[in-house]
């Protein structure tokens, strides 16, 4: 938009809009009875999504060790809630690992499911009361549906993929070398995303559960 408006084009809104079938809908809904046996989203506690991966690299990813610290974070300090390792075909190990990290009956993953179509995504997405992402595609999936979203930046420039997303939360380290749009750090000390702390990446995920416009923590 920005190069856009250079040349004349008026300015628009970045919305972003997705829907799902009553497929995705009824899959999304076997999945969750699956892995949260007993356990609803709208009776029991909030299903936050959390998503580390992205066919871009990994200098976006925040690390099995942090992403499953802030799975227990969260079942811990949110009442009923239930954390789900979003993953895509070539991530199933990693999302293994952060579930078994975390070691907690409230996190699961979508690891060891047959098919990861892009409708079972859209319907979990859609269904979250918050994601925790790296700047990868569950992030704009998220934001068609409105659903509020943190997102982890580590070496890309937030301006190079911002929507508007009214409950959004990006987050990022002030550093000399970011943003560097590398695919590896090539400082080999991954800064940009090894500084951005559980404790904080939890309390901004909290802040926007409860905002009045997202669904009640308690």
């Amino acid at each position: 938009m920005d190069l856009a408006a250079c040349i004349g084009v008026p300015r628009q809104r970045l919305n972003l809009q997705l829907a799902t079938t009553d497929e995705d809908e009824a899959r999304g809904d076997a999945v969750l009875g699956r892995l949260f046996s007993g356990w609803r989203i709208d009776r029991d506690g909030p299903l936050v999504v959390i998503n580390d991966n992205g066919a871009f690299g990994p200098a976006k990813s925040w690390g099995v060790s942090r992403s499953a610290a802030l799975a227990r974070w969260l079942v811990e300090r949110l009442p009923g809630a239930r954390v789900l390792v979003h993953c895509g075909p070539g991530d199933r190990d990693e999302a293994r690992r952060v579930v078994g990290e975390a070691g907690h009956e409230g996190v699961r993953g979508l690891a060891d499911e047959p098919e990861l179509p892009f409708g079972l995504s859209k319907a979990l997405l859609r269904r979250a009361a918050a994601v925790v992402t790296s700047d990868s595609g569950p992030r704009h999936i998220a934001a068609a549906f409105g659903t509020p979203t943190v997102v982890l930046h580590g070496p890309m420039d937030p301006r190079l993929s911002r929507s508007d997303h009214a409950s959004l939360v990006e987050m990022r380290v002030d550093l000399p070398c970011s943003p560097c749009g590398r695919r590896i750090c090539p400082l080999g000390h991954h800064d940009c995303m090894r500084l951005l702390s559980v404790d904080d990446v939890g309390r901004a995920v909290r802040s926007l559960l409860e905002r009045p416009s997202a669904p009640a923590v308690a």
